[in-house]
């Protein structure tokens, strides 16, 4: 895969896991929010008519999967599109796990 798929693939899947949790506080709505926004111009699927569409986060691996490949699609076919998913990307990025150590370094146990 090409590394903006992974990129959307992985945010998606944080967004959702984030969004179904409840994790992210206010900053996880308005990802999740900005999420449903690019997914409805995107289409929620190819061919459906545009006022039938209803979103919903995608949950399972291959909804998710789908999700990600239709906003690379229409990423790879619009510069102004493409921006806007990279930006998504980049603040999604911020509700990702992160690793915290245990122990700050160079601070004494007890």
């Amino acid at each position: 895969m090409e590394p903006l798929i992974d990129l959307v693939f992985s945010a998606v899947g944080t967004v959702a896991s984030g969004a179904l949790s409840g994790a992210g506080g206010e900053m996880g709505r308005r990802i999740s929010e900005r999420l449903h926004g690019l997914l409805g111009r995107a289409g929620s699927e190819p061919g459906a008519p545009a006022g039938r569409q209803v979103l919903v986060l995608p949950v399972t691996e291959h909804e998710r999967r789908a999700a990600a490949l239709r906003l690379v699609e229409l990423a790879h076919s619009s510069p102004e599109f493409a921006h806007e998913v990279r930006e998504w990307v980049r603040e999604a990025s911020r509700l990702a796990p992160r690793p915290v150590t245990a122990v700050a370094p160079g601070a004494s146990r007890p």
